[in-house]
This record gives structure tokens, sequence and C-alpha cells, in this order.
């Protein structure tokens, strides 16, 4: 795929764009993608420092409601 959804892929209604919201300690803010394998702390979670992260969009389809995301840089 070349980019985006322009239709559903499974039943061919027209997608949305919007995202998938992250919430966590009173913060707020769209889910992203972390490069690598996930690396728990002890103290603090999981260990993301020097991976990349990437915002991830999410498209429905307007008919049939399916999801499908993307990693988008």
């Amino acid at each position: 795929m070349t980019g985006p959804p322009s239709s559903c892929l499974r039943c061919d209604g027209s997608m949305e764009r919007g995202y998938m919201l992250d919430e966590g300690y009173g913060k707020r803010g769209p889910a992203k993608w972390i490069d690598g394998t996930p690396e728990f702390g002890m103290w603090i979670g999981l260990k993301i420092r020097g991976h990349r992260r990437i915002e991830v969009a999410t498209y429905r389809c307007r008919t049939c409601g399916y999801l499908e995301s993307y990693a988008l840089e």
C-alpha cells in the first residue's frame, strides 16, 4: 500500500481519519508506535528512551466501522 486507505478493504465504504486515544497519569494524546521490543523497568514501566516514536493515525469505515491503523511519518 502506498498510503492511507481511501476505501474500506472489507466493504468498499469511505474511510475517515481519526486517532486512538492514549491516556495515563492525567495526560491525553494520540497513540504512538515505538520501535523495537518492549523492555520493562522496575519503576517506570516501559523503557522508551532512545526509541523512535511515530504518531498512529486510525481510519474508520463510515459504513461498517472497520478500523485500520497506520504509523505515518
